[in-house]
């Protein structure tokens, strides 16, 4: 299963003037699908969640600009797609110890939060770093929603995040949709790691057939454009 991008993917991923149009198809399709997942969000076209997609948009961005993966850049990227919530603090979590109130299912107590995620990023970069990614990438996405730093927005945070650092570690994104929620929760909620690392590898291979779809249609584009000029008085 082929999901290592090369040099061609690269430039689409991360050069948004050479691809221009194809990156905000991959950028839109990330947030799109990130929030798609979030059942309590409702229709994610509907007026209320324009502001959400505009700051999941907004973060990824943020993320895409930042050189390593920091505990300050974790919060700048959940403060900014909580921005227009009511009555959520910003930074870390400050209540709560139950993952949406499930007894079953226990998050940091709010105290524990900075040292839990101090203790996640130091596995990710000093444990795990040895790890197959898509192994690395489940356990950093399971920890981090048993964590659940923040008092809203952790799914939405966790899967930018995600796709942050698949693109960093030069592989195609992991675009989850509807058909992935229910089994994607449940696998998440029992800290099943295989299933997830599988999922994860499953969707990454899956969008670089999709990149290089896109490509090879913006290079053939490309190529009519400049047959035109040639046969043109102004060629």
């Amino acid at each position: 299963m082929r999901t290592k991008v090369e040099d061609r993917h690269i430039k689409y991923l991360e050069d948004t003037n050479f691809y221009g149009d194809n990156f905000i198809v991959l950028t839109s399709r990330i947030i799109f699908s990130n929030m798609s997942l979030e059942d309590d969000l409702g229709d994610i076209n509907s007026r209320k969640n324009v502001r959400k997609l505009k700051n999941c948009y907004l973060a990824f961005n943020k993320l895409l600009s930042s050189p390593e993966l920091t505990e300050e850049v974790i919060i700048e990227t959940a403060n900014l797609i909580n921005r227009d919530s009511m009555y959520i603090s910003d930074g870390y979590r400050h209540f709560g110890d139950k993952l949406n109130g499930d007894a079953n299912i226990p998050i940091s107590q709010p105290e524990d939060v900075e040292r839990d995620m101090k203790m996640l990023l130091y596995n990710y970069n000093n444990v795990w770093d040895k790890l197959d990614p898509f192994e690395r990438e489940a356990l950093f996405n399971i920890e981090f929603l048993r964590i659940h730093p923040f008092e809203d927005g952790n799914g939405r945070t966790s899967r930018l995040i995600l796709n942050y650092n698949m693109i960093r570690q030069g592989y195609a994104p992991i675009i989850l949709n509807g058909e992935d929620r229910d089994m994607y929760f449940a696998a998440r909620n029992r800290a099943d790691t295989k299933y997830i690392r599988d999922l994860f590898e499953t969707k990454s291979a899956e969008e670089l057939s999709i990149i290089e779809e896109l490509i090879e249609e913006f290079e053939s584009e490309g190529v009519k454009v400049n047959e035109k000029r040639k046969s043109s008085n102004f060629g």
